[in-house]
């Protein structure tokens, strides 16, 4: 199978590999870079591609500022209340990218959630994470009063991540369509 196949079949749960012939199927850094130069994708879901799946630390650097952007845009739009001289909307934005692009995620599902089957993953309870950061862990990091986080941040946190979420599914299913495409 080619890696142009492979990366075809890429979508956002995961790659879906069928049966690869001759071993185990895997995509390299730039087998990734190569097939966002054929997909037409944000900056954003690009940065983000490229930090999670290349290690790129500058895409890294680029990806939390334009998070970063996006949730300022959101606060805006969703009228929440920012204290001045707190970064606590910059610190929610990091742990967002560090939960999408860091190393925790379950090793029996890949970070994808869901088994082979399309079920949730039983290692990790469909967190698709290795051990799930705690609440007062996260507001530790931030430097944030404990008792802030759940009634106010928490909140806001699954909003940043969920919009990381939509950046990488979205970039898989057009760099799938750009490949499947180019095969046509």
């Amino acid at each position: 199978m080619s890696t142009a196949e492979l990366l075809a079949m890429m979508t956002p749960h995961g790659v879906e590999i069928g049966h690869a012939h001759g071993g185990i199927a895997k995509l390299t850094g730039i087998d990734v870079a190569g097939a966002m130069g054929m997909a037409d994708i944000s900056q954003g879901e690009q940065q983000l591609m490229l930090a999670m799946y290349c290690g790129d630390l500058e895409a890294l650097r680029q990806l939390e500022y334009s998070i970063y952007l996006k949730a300022v845009d959101i606060a805006i739009a969703k009228g929440w209340k920012v204290v001045r001289g707190k970064e606590y909307l910059r610190g929610v934005c990091q742990l967002a990218i560090c939960e999408i692009v860091g190393h925790n995620r379950c090793r029996k599902c890949n970070g994808t959630k869901f088994n082979k089957d399309h079920k949730s993953c039983r290692r990790c309870e469909g967190s698709g994470m290795e051990k799930p950061v705690s609440g007062n862990q996260k507001a530790d990091y931030i430097d944030m009063p404990r008792t802030t986080w759940h009634p106010v941040w928490d909140g806001r946190y699954v909003v940043v991540l969920g919009e990381l979420q939509r950046w990488h599914d979205r970039a898989c299913i057009r760099i799938s369509r750009a490949l499947k495409d180019r095969d046509e």
